[in-house]
């Protein structure tokens, strides 16, 4: 009677081992590409703050430049007429602990001309001036002496932008106009210095050897 649940028994086991054999999936053997694969290592964040000894972060090495205070006044010195006389009074501004740069002061045209050149005639001229009023350009004016006789005006603006909006739309209109400038385009070249409480505009132009010296806000 005893022999009977033993035999039992081991049938079990028997079969849960063939089973097992059956269904199990072998591992994959570890390929050669993987065995020289280097072992994994711990990097440091280079870019990570290095603690001190207090357990601070440690200061940046690059100190930010200090910021103008706000209200800060500046002294404009000028005009200079040749580069080397600005580095001279630059030179002499920084010796003395002045904060200076050089600037260059562009002065636009005086205003902006739309015109059409010269026709080869007055009849030409007088037959251009009948298209325009056709069109709806009625502002305009016939030259009828000088260097611009028998040229036509259609209008002086005080900006640039202004004036090439007349003209795009005279050309969109097929008239022959073109934008002159009145007056030339000039420069001039200064030196723009931080005033400090202890120093008078008078002390920062003699420094500089500038003819004018004039306060004006501080750019930048």
């Amino acid at each position: 009677m005893t022999a009977r649940p033993v035999f039992i028994f081991l049938l079990v086991l028997n079969l849960g081992a063939a089973t097992w054999w059956l269904l199990h999936t072998p591992r994959a053997p570890r390929t050669e590409a993987a065995a020289n694969l280097p072992p994994l290592a711990i990097v440091r964040d280079v870019n990570a703050e290095a603690p001190t000894a207090n357990n601070k972060a440690a200061p940046a090495l690059n100190t930010p430049r200090k910021a103008r205070a706000p209200g800060a006044t500046c002294v404009a010195l000028g005009a200079y007429s040749e580069a080397k006389d600005v580095q001279r009074g630059l030179a002499a501004l920084r010796q003395a602990g002045v904060e200076a740069s050089a600037v260059t002061r562009v002065h636009s045209p005086r205003g902006f001309n739309v015109l059409i050149p010269p026709l080869p005639s007055e009849e030409a001229a007088t037959a251009m001036q009948a298209r325009l009023v056709a069109a709806g350009f009625t502002d305009q004016f016939l030259f009828r002496e000088g260097t611009q006789a028998n040229g036509i005006a259609l209008g002086r603006f005080s900006t640039e932008a202004a004036a090439q909006t007349q003209l795009a739309r005279l050309k969109a209109a097929d008239f022959p106009a073109q934008v002159s400038p009145v007056g030339p385009s000039t420069s001039e070249l200064w030196i723009q210095a931080v005033q400090s409480p202890a120093q008078t505009v008078e002390t920062l132009r003699g420094l500089a050897q500038a003819q004018q010296a004039k306060t004006v806000p501080c750019d930048g």
